[in-house]
């Protein structure tokens, strides 16, 4: 019975979409680069690099007097094989015009790789051949390193993980390179010895690059022609499994069989989305865009806005109180924002409220008094919170003398400089106690906004 083709689309979910922008975002994601993806522009179209380095070996062939089956013209590795039966024909004849014809042919780099470059990939598995994607990281200002395997000696050039990221992405060259041509996987033998050392380890893939397979990853594969069942071990030899997130858009160079689908769902938690490659690559670069001016606004608000929390005693409620409603006009302004224990919601908790908006705070406010001084729950968590800050640096912490208090025996309290020289809000010389207030927000502004 002939296969049953399902009329059913399978497009990304929004969770899908979420999870890879996020993914990306974080350098959980390994763009996997097939030889299928276009890589040389004949007449109108893009083709596949290899395709039309295969045709270009069949001249040969035929001047040579060899058979070979004209429908398998484009497949590089039968018609390389073949080249090698020519008589005096040898594997450096077959590296050189590799070399040569791709030397030659990727001067333009296509507009794909263009695009995929923008992303903050950084880890490229490549099995092109070519160093396209390599360049067009290097003309979009990063700087890309490349690395690549031989499957007949082992690599001597070293890699180092710690300098992989999306500013310094690393192509892995997993076929081998045009500049080294040796390295280059072309006939069929060649796959079988590839391979072979790749499932043996010997040489066997850096662990620098296995590492980077784990669980927790997503793998966006574009370019690759799964019908070939190389691609199976080498995925075993990947690690790819169950939990990884593995993608893999539509390519107008080919299609596969529902049996294969199925076959790389069940053991490689294949999605595969119906979605041409240049669509989602499209689709893709709106989203990380919309996403990067999302986090360009709250990076923006961010260094704007000032969180504030103060630390007090409760029978300060009432100064408080009265200190937050003059430093309102800049909360309207959304220039600060203000924190503190009576503006938990009901039913919060608040070790967790007090947690959060402490390690959130730019400005800390100790609110001074005789009470605030005797009160051991405060000086064990929300003063011993700030103490921590104040030493990392990471906030300002401010005394604020709200009832006169013997603040100067606390050592800690020493190094740091009160507001109002420490006069207290509260029974101070001033004419009136909204005199004191308001010279509190003046200088809070000129020391901490």
């Amino acid at each position: 019975m002939p296969e049953q083709i399902s009329s059913h689309k399978t497009l990304l979910s929004d969770r899908q979409w979420k999870r890879l922008i996020r993914d990306i975002k974080e350098q959980r994601c390994v763009l996997m680069l097939g030889p299928k993806i276009q890589g040389l522009k004949t007449t109108d179209v893009w083709e596949p690099l290899i395709e039309v380095f295969s045709e270009s070996l069949c001249g040969e062939i035929e001047d040579s007097g060899m058979e070979f089956e004209k429908e398998a013209s484009r497949n590089l590795s039968y018609i390389a094989q073949r080249f090698l039966n020519i008589p005096d024909a040898l594997r450096i004849d077959l590296e050189d015009d590799a070399r040569d014809f791709y030397k030659a042919n990727t001067k333009v780099i296509p507009p794909i790789y263009e695009k995929l470059s923008q992303f903050p990939f950084h880890l490229v598995i490549n099995t092109t051949m070519d160093d396209y994607m390599e360049r067009a990281f290097i003309r979009e200002g990063k700087n890309c390193k490349s690395n690549h395997y031989n499957f007949k000696r082992k690599v001597k050039d070293p890699i180092y993980p710690e300098l992989i990221n999306a500013k310094s992405p690393l192509v892995y060259n997993l076929l081998g390179t045009y500049h080294h041509s040796e390295s280059m996987v072309l006939s069929e033998q060649n796959q079988l010895e590839f391979v072979r050392n790749v499932v043996q380890g010997n040489p066997g893939i850096p662990e620098e690059i296995l590492e980077q397979f784990d669980g927790s990853k997503s793998y966006l594969f574009i370019g690759f022609d799964l019908e070939h069942w190389q691609f199976r071990l080498l995925l075993e030899s990947l690690n790819i499994k169950e939990g990884n997130t593995t993608l893999a858009p539509k390519s107008s160079n080919y299609s596969l069989r529902n049996i294969t689908k199925s076959f790389f769902k069940d053991h490689f938690q294949f999605h595969f989305v119906d979605q041409y490659v240049e669509e989602l690559v499209d689709e893709l670069i709106e989203k990380l865009a919309i996403e990067k001016e999302k986090d360009l606004s709250k990076s923006v608000a961010s260094v704007s806005m000032k969180n504030v929390f103060i630390v007090y005693n409760e029978k300060d409620d009432e100064i408080c109180n009265r200190l937050e409603i003059t430093l309102r006009p800049l909360e309207s302004k959304n220039q600060i924002r203000i924190n503190h224990r009576g503006r938990i919601s009901p039913g919060e908790q608040i070790s967790i409220y007090v947690n959060e908006k402490i390690n959130e705070a730019h400005v800390i406010l100790l609110l001074l008094s005789a009470d605030f001084l005797a009160d051991d729950d405060l000086q064990k968590i929300e003063f011993e919170m700030a103490l921590e800050k104040y030493k990392n640096k990471t906030a300002k912490v401010i005394p604020v003398i709200g009832r006169a208090c013997d603040w100067n025996s606390i050592s800690i309290l020493n190094d740091m400089i009160p507001l109002m020289d420490g006069l207290p809000l509260t029974g101070n010389n001033l004419n009136n106690e909204d005199e004191a207030y308001l010279q509190i927000v003046e200088e809070l502004k000129k020391r901490a906004f």
